[in-house]
Formats: structure tokens, sequence, C-alpha cells
């Protein structure tokens, strides 16, 4: 009994786990509230995540609000940039989903392309953010690249992003019944999985000793 619940035993660290995705999942949600800081609250909740993932950083509290301060400026602008072609996006979903164009096949593909690839893109954008030091036209230029480079995992994190949707689409019932696990640690534990996904996918940008060093080398 008392080796279940030393700090170094298994269920221990799965509880701290949880309880640290919790707590980032809360400021995550409170410092998205502004809308125009929801770019920083991501990137922050991303930089925890990774640190979490490489078993790095104290404090999950103070590590989230010191990557939201340095990431504010780059992140904000990341978020009024791409706001333009989602809007595109959504309006061109609207249109087909409306009914206003003849149906076809080519014209579901045209609609339904660039939303794809702007899922793709997004998927990468913030946690690039969150890793790598680079412009704003790096950051979307390296998210575009490497979500079609590594497309297998983009498929499996664009579809982890889009998880409540397609929960929500598939059985309401089944949404409602879990609603309490969304605002409590849906996005952190979503977060967390793609972490576990993408850090494979940067070690391969990162310098060599780098790398090494990331990956406990």
């Amino acid at each position: 009994m008392n080796r279940l619940f030393n700090l170094d035993s298994p269920v221990m660290v799965f509880l701290s786990r949880v309880a640290d995705l919790v707590i980032v999942n809360v400021l995550w949600l409170i410092c998205c509230l502004p809308v125009v800081t929801i770019g920083a609250s991501t990137t922050a909740m991303y930089r925890v995540t990774l640190d979490l993932a490489d078993d790095r950083g104290s404090s999950t509290v103070r590590g989230f609000f010191s990557a939201f301060r340095a990431n504010f400026k780059k992140a904000t602008l990341l978020e009024l940039i791409l706001l333009v072609p989602c809007a595109l996006v959504v309006g061109d979903l609207w249109i087909l989903v409306q009914g206003l164009l003849p149906s076809s096949l080519l014209t579901s593909v045209a609609c339904l392309l660039p939303a794809i690839i702007m899922i793709f893109v997004m998927s990468y954008v913030y946690p690039l953010t969150a890793q790598f030091e680079n412009t704003l036209g790096g950051t979307l230029r390296n998210a575009a690249l490497m979500s079609l480079a590594h497309l297998p995992v983009t498929v499996v994190v664009s579809a982890l992003n889009l998880l409540p949707v397609i929960v929500f689409f598939a059985s309401q019932e089944l949404f409602w019944k879990t609603a309490i696990v969304w605002p409590l640690i849906g996005a952190s534990a979503i977060a967390y999985a793609n972490t576990l996904l993408l850090r494979r996918v940067f070690m391969k940008y990162f310098p060599t000793e780098d790398a090494d060093e990331n990956s406990g080398g």
C-alpha cells in the first residue's frame, strides 16, 4: 500500500499528470476568454505539455504564464493573420451547406480542400510557436510544409483537435454525457496527446546535439 502512494509510483505519476492537465486546461480556458488571446493561450498550453512530455519544468502555473508572456505578441499576430483565411473557409463551407452553389463533386472539393489545409496548418502553428524561435512567415511556412511532410501524424493530430466536434455530430447523447470532460481537461488532454506525436516530428528538425538532449540521450 505504501508503494502505491509513493510519489514515484505509476499511480501517483499518472494522478500528478492528470492534475497538471486539469490546471493547464482551466488556465487555457480563462486566458482564452478575451478571444484575441486564444493564440497566446494555446501556445502557452503547448509549451507546458511539451515540458510535461519531456519531464521538464517544476511549476505548471508559472510555466504557463511565462510562456504566455513570452509568446504573446507573436502568437496574437499569428491568430490575427489566420483569421482571414479561416473566415474565408467558414464562408465557403456555409455556402456549401446552404446549397447556394450547384451541387457537384468539384464544388465540394473546392470548398472542403481549403478547410482541410487550414486545419492541417493550424494543427502545427501553435505547437511550433511553443517549440521553436522563428519569424511569423517562417512559422507559417514550416507549419504548412511539416503538415504535408508528416501527413499520417497530421491526420491524427487534426482528428484529435476536432474530437469534440466529431463526438457532437456522431452522438449528441455521448457528447452531453461527457460534457464535464471538455471544460475540465478536454483541451489540455488533446494537446498532450498531440504533443506526444508532434515531439517526434520536431526532433527531426533539431540540431543533432539538441535532438539527443531532448530524447534523453
